[in-house]
């Protein structure tokens, strides 16, 4: 990248990001620092020779902690469910760190990665990596882009992390699910939205302090989505997103909570993932 662009205003503009630290390779990590100096709505991986099943994990750091990690096929199936253009029309990963498709512009990019501001507790990124771990692919390549704005003041601000948990159920029936790593800690606030990864899936309830906050078929749950005209639900990969309709507030908050859990209804046994998309502060 030739010298740091100046941005005017709020504007944005997508821009190239620097070459990654070490080759594209195959059964390799691949390694990409991005500057400091920007705030970062938006990430494209536009690849060579490479499918999302070859982009085996993708991780992406703020001063060292990993804040989203993910396989490049789960990382498609939520911009799926976003709206977003699938990888195989452009050979192009996007990475949103905008909450896509809110009808408010605050919404949307409250989680953009601040990076460069301190916070009032003196906290600010300094240091943003995307890692792609890579398989057997032969003569790959990836070029990495970022849409990117100003920085503005005061510091890091709402963190998305999201991350995947790999479970498994005996059998058919309901498998509860309340050990959800950081979720109602101060890295998990809020959750955003969660997705269950697997066909055997036929409901879904959400509780917290013993009170239902949500519970919907597959078939229903796919139906309010899709009248809402917001969201594209994928196929054995059911959304508990309770922003469907738009509104970005609409959030759960969990922290304080004496106990949260997601009752999964399955009709057979055998591993699935639940994905976690969660709101917090990024920390010391």
């Amino acid at each position: 990248m030739a010298g740091t662009p100046k941005i005017a205003g709020n504007s944005k503009l997508t821009l190239p990001m620097p070459d990654s630290k070490n080759a594209v390779a195959a059964n390799s990590t691949v390694q990409f620092d991005l500057p400091a100096t920007f705030r970062y709505h938006a990430l494209y991986l536009e690849c060579t020779n490479l499918t999302l099943a070859l982009m085996t994990e993708i991780r992406l750091m703020l001063n060292g902690q990993v804040i989203q990690r993910y396989t490049a096929e789960q990382r498609e199936k939520m911009n799926l469910h976003d709206g977003i253009e699938a990888f195989a029309t452009s050979n192009t990963l996007k990475i949103p760190l905008d909450r896509e498709k809110l009808l408010s512009r605050v919404m949307r990019e409250t989680t953009a990665i601040n990076c460069g501001v301190k916070g009032p507790d003196g906290v600010a990124i300094t240091g943003f990596k995307l890692e792609v771990v890579i398989g057997a692919a032969t003569n790959p390549g990836i070029k990495l882009s970022a849409d990117v704005s100003a920085p503005v003041a005061g510091g890091p601000g709402d963190i998305m992390r999201i991350y995947s948990l790999p479970l498994s159920a005996q059998g058919a029936g309901v498998k509860q699910i309340s050990d959800l790593g950081t979720l109602g800690t101060s890295e998990g606030v809020l959750l955003s939205r969660a997705f269950v990864e697997t066909s055997a899936l036929t409901s879904l309830e959400v509780k917290r302090d013993n009170e239902t906050l949500f519970e919907r078929s597959v078939s229903l749950n796919q139906k309010i989505q899709k009248d809402a005209g917001v969201r594209a639900p994928q196929a054995d990969f059911y959304a508990f997103d309770p922003s469907e309709e738009g509104y970005g507030q609409n959030m759960v908050q969990v922290a304080g909570s004496r106990d949260f859990r997601l009752n999964c209804t399955l009709d057979a046994g055998g591993s699935f993932n639940i994905i976690l998309e969660q709101m917090g502060v990024l920390g010391q």
